[in-house]
Parts: structure tokens; sequence; C-alpha cells
């Protein structure tokens, strides 16, 4: 028996050392082969593969929006500090600036802030919100509001009118720049994606941010929102004037839209609203028609506002005073009588019999 033993335990130390040797062989063979490593000629070390960095092609005026075509890179050993090497970064770019040709572009250089994110024939309105008028204070910039007006009934004035309540709405699907605290210019990716990045990584950055940015909405959004008492609209200048007027004479509210909905109300199927200023009569006699900003700087009244008609004549009439009754102290033409004067009637004369 022990000669048994001692037989089985010699044919398992050899096995063991069989799996031994095929395991080292196995791991060998997955390692990848040893890359040749450069040459080094006279102690210096391999030259660098060039960078590419973003320049004015041309000489780039101020105010001017530029495009791919005034753009070019070239090759640099090393990217200045707030240099690219993506020419998309600077696409429509508006700079603020004149930059000459050859310079390396930028951020500085170029406008930034909250009238970057104003498309042409916009204007930057701030409006007074609350928890009532601001939905719920569920509203974040980007979105799209509807703005209404609710106007009190106003007192009686020297003609004894009185104009009752009234609510409509005054502009429609306008985008949200700010609200409270938070702004589109705040939300922004500030680090730019080179364009020397694989798509993938470019991808799990976008991914990233976005997960970081709703996770500081949740976490911090709540109190932001609740703190908000101003928000800021993009809105076209012939519709500011009606929502100046509708904060000023009453109280505005904002409806929340699906962002999808591009509905907008046809102004042109209703009476239009009477301005401030009218017309004048070669602008009648042409057959161009009024732009937004003739609207805007035509103005709009509250009976405007209300959609009453008004015209020039009768912004500045006043109601027409009542000439009162003045009793004449000469005797009557006729001998024959008296006159009585009751009220509004005309005199009777009584005559003798």
């Amino acid at each position: 028996m022990p000669k048994t033993f001692r037989i089985i335990a010699l044919s398992l130390v050899g096995l063991a050392l069989l799996l031994a040797i095929i395991a080292i062989g196995l791991g060998k063979r997955g390692q990848p082969a040893p890359l040749p490593q450069q040459e080094v000629a006279n102690g210096q070390t391999p030259a660098r593969q060039p960078l590419t960095m973003v320049v004015a092609a041309r000489k780039l005026d101020t105010g001017k929006p530029i495009s791919l075509s005034d753009l070019k890179s070239i090759q640099v050993e090393q990217l200045p500090a707030g240099a690219t090497s993506s020419l998309y970064q600077y696409d429509n770019a508006i700079p603020s600036r004149d930059i000459a040709a050859d310079t390396p572009l930028r951020p500085e250089l170029f406008l930034g802030g909250l009238s970057s994110q104003l498309a042409p024939g916009e204007r930057a309105i701030a409006i007074a919100v609350d928890e009532i008028t601001g939905v719920g204070n569920q509203i974040v910039p980007g979105d799209f509001v509807d703005v209404f007006v609710a106007l009190p009934e106003s007192r009686a004035g020297m003609g004894g009118e009185q104009e009752p309540a009234a609510a409509r709405m005054i502009a429609s699907r306008l985008r949200v720049l700010t609200y409270g605290q938070q702004s589109l210019v705040n939300d922004q990716v500030a680090t730019p994606v080179e364009a020397s990045q694989p798509a993938e990584a470019a991808q799990d950055e976008r991914a990233q941010a976005i997960t970081a940015r709703s996770q500081n909405q949740t976490n911090s959004g709540s109190s932001n929102r609740n703190l908000a008492s101003s928000a800021v609209l993009a809105v076209p200048p012939d519709q500011a004037g009606p929502v100046l007027l509708g904060a000023q004479e009453g109280r505005l509210f904002l409806a929340l839209r699906n962002p999808a909905d591009s509905g907008i109300a046809d102004r042109e199927r209703f009476a239009q609203p009477g301005s401030l200023l009218s017309a004048s009569s070669n602008a009648m006699q042409g057959s161009d028609s009024l732009t937004a900003d003739d609207r805007a700087y035509a103005g709009i009244t509250l009976k405007g506002l209300t959609g009453q008609k008004t015209s020039q004549s009768n912004l500045r009439s006043t109601p027409a005073r009542i000439q009162p009754v003045r009793r004449s102290n000469h005797a009557p033409a006729s001998s024959q009588g008296v006159q009585i004067i009751r009220g509004a009637d005309a005199p009777r004369a009584l005559t003798s019999q």
C-alpha cells in the first residue's frame, strides 16, 4: 500500500508540472510582441507629431459673423493657451473687434454672453415672475412660453367710461433665455471638443456634461427656481411694446408650451390694434408693408392692447364740457303771459284767458 501511494503522488506531481508548462506557454503566446524601440540619434528625443491650430484666413471685421471659409488650420508644435484645433468651434461666431489675418482664434476675441444667444430680429426683455405667473417655477432656460396679460377693471374717467377686466395673449412662442439664476450661457459646455478626439470620446464627454447638468438641476435647481423673481425672454421687436405695456398696466402670466409645438396666432385674421404714432403719407402710399421694427417704433396704446381701435386724433382728446344753463334777467318778449323753465324742457308760455 505505501508503494502504491508513492506512485500516485509522483504521478500527480508530474501532471502538475506538465500543466504548469502548458500554462506558461499559453501566457507567452497571448502577450503582444514588444514594439521596436525608436532609435535615438545623438542622444536626442524623437520629434513630436505637429498639431493643428485654427487661425484667421483673412481679416475679420467687427460684428460680422464668420464662416468656415474665413478660417484655416496651420501646424504648430504646441497649442497656445486658449487656441483650438476645431474649425467648427468658431463657425458663425461674431468678432468683438477687428482680427488680423493669421491671428490664432481665442474665445475673448468673439462676442459672448446673452447677446450671442439672440437670433437676428430678437430682443431680450426681462419681466417679473413669481410662483404663480411662472408656472410654479418649473420653467428652465430654453423653454418656449406664451405671454398672457390680465388687465383689471379700470376706474371711470372724466367721460364716465369704465373699461371692463380683460385678458388676452400678447406674445406667442417666446424663447426663455434666463429664469432666475439659470441662464443659457451658464448651461453651455465651455470646453470645446477637439477635432483630434475620437467620436466616441466626444460623445462620452457630452453625455457626462448632460448627466452633470441634470444632477446639478436636481440638487440645486429647486432652490434657484424658488428664488426666481425675473425671466429674460427673446422677443420680436413689434411684440416688445405689448409686453412692456402689459407689465405696466396689468399682470403678465407665462404659459409653458411643448417645444415641438410651433403653432402661433395668425395676427392677420384680427383687427390690428391702434398705434401711438400714425404712418406718414409717404409710407401709406408706398407698396412696402411696415416691418417689425417700424411697428415697434410706432408703439401701442392701452386701448390698442385691449383690442380697441384708436386714432391719432383722439389720443389727446378730452371729454367735452357741459355748458351750464344761464338764466336771463331780461323780461320775455311777450307781455301776454309768463314763461316757465323746468329742467331741460323747452320753455312754455302761460297765457291769460
